[in-house]
């Protein structure tokens, strides 16, 4: 049976300093809410929802294997692979840092590779057990032996990712 906990950003987690590209290639210093690469993507949270991810995960979570890192949030999840086999999907032209390994959904969207120069990767993150799932909003993610599979209930999308294949839905 699949444990569920948490609903809400985890916006309490505080703000860390990361390095990342920007498209001229030049390295700059950019400020990320430590709860989600997400968060900075998903646009703004409204200032009434309350932090509900387990404070054990409010930096994000780690599969069984330590090879695949995710974040949630209120309205999304990223989650990025640090080794893999699959075919990485044709890169967009205007993507000039790394692509392939990351995926993201958010809101209403389809899940989607998203083109980013920085990483969630973090060492010491806790594992998500295989058969044990969290949820934040209308996103869940479960920890299963093929991968890891997260859901957005609301719109019906998902992705699932391991080293060698994924599914965008």
């Amino acid at each position: 049976m699949a444990r569920k906990v948490g609903e809400g950003a985890a916006l309490s987690a505080g703000i860390r300093r990361v390095a990342a590209a920007d498209r001229g290639g030049e390295m700059k210093s950019a400020y990320l809410i430590r709860t989600a690469v997400a968060v900075a993507a998903l646009g703004t949270v409204s200032a009434g929802v309350a932090a509900a991810v387990p404070p054990a995960y409010q930096d994000g979570f780690q599969s069984p294997s330590g090879n695949i890192t995710c974040v949630l949030a209120d309205k999304g999840a990223v989650c990025e692979i640090a080794n893999h086999t699959y075919a990485t999907p044709a890169e967009p032209a205007d993507c000039h840092q790394s692509y392939g390994d990351r995926i993201t959904l958010f809101q209403g969207d389809p899940a989607r590779f998203a083109c980013h120069g920085d990483t969630i990767r973090e060492t010491g993150l806790p594992v998500l057990r295989y058969g044990h799932s969290l949820r934040s909003g209308d996103v869940e993610c479960f920890s299963e032996r093929s991968g890891i599979r997260c859901v957005n209930d609301r719109f019906g999308h998902s992705f699932r990712i391991s080293s060698e294949s994924y599914e965008l839905a």
